[in-house]
């Protein structure tokens, strides 16, 4: 009888013990991954390279580049090309596509995706502030 007791409890034991690490591995792998996705072309670029904040990133030949930065929080960034710096907002997980003349950044810049209303609000007020 105590034999069975015994035997009973170490395989509650082993079985509560794989639970916890199968239910351990399943909450580490939904967790979300802290990084944002910038993607864009520039129209004639005249520099080969592209920075948001200290991560930059090659220009192609057809004007097109893309980021993977890691965002841990909801923050704004300077996104730099040539002379021209820009503050964008990000957040993680999320994805932003942006694209510009590099002969005229300013009245060229578009932003599309989830984030494209907000960076849209940020270039409106700075083009207010520099007039």
């Amino acid at each position: 009888m105590k034999r069975n007791y015994v035997v009973c409890c170490s395989r509650l034991l082993v079985l509560f013990a794989i639970t916890l690490t199968a239910t351990t591995a399943l909450a580490f792998q939904s967790i979300k991954q802290p990084k944002a996705r910038i993607t864009g072309r520039i129209t004639e670029p005249t520099g080969d390279k592209i920075q948001i904040d200290n991560i930059t990133a090659e220009i192609s030949g057809d004007g097109s580049f893309q980021l993977n930065m890691d965002v841990e929080k909801p923050s704004f960034y300077t996104l730099r090309y040539g002379n021209e710096d820009m503050i964008i907002y990000l957040e993680p997980g999320d994805s932003i596509d942006i694209s510009f003349d590099a002969k005229n950044i300013s009245s060229s810049l578009r932003f599309k995706g989830k984030l494209a209303q907000i960076n849209s609000f940020l270039k409106s007020k700075r083009a207010i502030e520099d007039c």
